[in-house]
């Protein structure tokens, strides 16, 4: 795994920094995203507190849930299932931001390579604060049978890793970008699909709770809206980008930088 991170910021170091969106860039946002609680507003809290008391409140029903799933034989493996667990894998993210990165490099089209850049830093974003937070809680997976509310904190094992999934929050900051930077109503609900695909099969799989799912669902949801508004203060309203050579046949947002 250190092999393949090593490899993935080596190739996107000598990618981005010929171009606006480069590892510079990345750097400088950073510290924005980690500071980014000294400017919420009373909305901010209220999200927070929403949130956490849902996780909560979920927390009550999980063991339910869990026996709801193997009384009616849900938890068999199948097409959707596995389609689902892929699309919160690196495996799947990394491909789909290279991919339309790689889109706009080579058609010279600014709008791709920000979706690109937004689906790597959300990935990134994402997948550290899943991290911290898995170690911190302690939260036992569902197939140690130790109970729902059974948690061990500040350990670094896998059997208690549950809380947040990291599949789930990883499939919602990719949905989300993806959802963001779409014209259609349709096509945003259509992209949030396979991230609800994938915190389904995290749950009937027995690798995570519920409230697992919840949670990581709505870290990756905000943390890809965050990304994704940190790069439209610098754009031209309603300028809209239609592929011209067909390799992609939706509208998507059109970024138009001032200082170009």
């Amino acid at each position: 795994m250190k092999n393949i991170f090593a490899f993935l910021i080596l190739l996107t170091s000598s990618v981005f920094c010929q171009n606006n969106f480069s590892v510079e860039q990345f750097i400088d946002e950073t510290p924005k995203f980690v500071f980014n609680i000294q400017n919420w507003e009373s909305s901010d809290y209220l999200k927070l507190g929403i949130v956490t008391a849902s996780t909560f409140a979920l927390i009550q029903t999980d063991q339910s849930v869990r026996e709801f799933i193997y009384n009616n034989n849900l938890n068999d493996k199948s097409t959707v299932s596995e389609f689902g667990k892929a699309w919160g894998e690196p495996i799947s993210t990394i491909p789909i931001s290279l991919g339309f990165y790689l889109h706009g490099l080579i058609v010279k089209d600014k709008t791709t390579k920000r979706i690109g850049f937004e689906i790597f830093q959300s990935f990134i974003y994402t997948g550290v604060i899943t991290a911290l937070l898995k170690s911190a809680i302690g939260r036992a997976r569902p197939y140690k049978n130790l109970s729902s509310k059974y948690f061990r904190p500040f350990i670094v094992n896998n059997d208690f890793n549950a809380l947040p999934s990291g599949h789930a929050a990883v499939a919602f900051s990719l949905s989300t970008v993806l959802a963001n930077n779409l014209e259609s109503d349709y096509l945003k609900v259509l992209a949030f699909a396979p991230a609800f695909i994938t915190g389904y099969s995290r749950i009937v799989y027995d690798k995570h709770w519920l409230s697992d799912v919840f949670l990581a669902s709505a870290i990756g949801y905000f943390v890809g809206n965050f990304v994704h508004d940190i790069h439209t203060e610098f754009e031209s309203p309603n300028e809209t980008f239609n592929n011209q050579n067909g390799v992609f046949n939706i509208s998507i947002k059109l970024n138009l930088y001032k200082n170009q």
